[in-house]
């Protein structure tokens, strides 16, 4: 078993589990899913390396002017944490601890109106 897994609930105060509805499948190179309110879009595009994966998440309304920052953090955090995997690595923190590392940059960001940390 993967053990930096987050459990079920890390998230459920700020982010209520919903359903998901896929719209868009274009296996290998494209996911794409509605989940609560937000558009969430994974693609893969073919390098000479291997391969780069573009992820967009589109916020409603209600995301962008409660909780951007917590959803640019969440989703930095499980990116870096997918990297380990993805290279059989042991990641060195949980997400739950990637999200507090870059949380407090990403709220600073989003009241700044800069752009968003790399």
């Amino acid at each position: 078993m993967f053990s930096n897994e987050c459990s079920a609930d890390l998230w459920s105060d700020r982010f209520p589990l919903t359903a998901a509805t896929i719209t868009d499948w274009a296996s290998p190179r494209r996911f794409e899913f509605t989940w609560g309110g937000e558009v969430l879009l994974w693609e893969l595009c073919p390098t000479v390396a291997g391969c780069d994966l573009t992820f967009t998440n589109v916020l409603d309304d209600q995301a962008i002017a409660i909780c951007a920052a917590e959803v640019a953090a969440a989703s930095h955090a499980c990116l870096d944490v997918l990297d380990y995997v993805l290279a059989d690595q042991p990641a060195p923190y949980r997400v739950d601890e990637g999200f507090h590392q870059v949380h407090a940059a990403y709220r600073d960001r989003f009241r700044s109106g800069a752009a968003a940390p790399d």
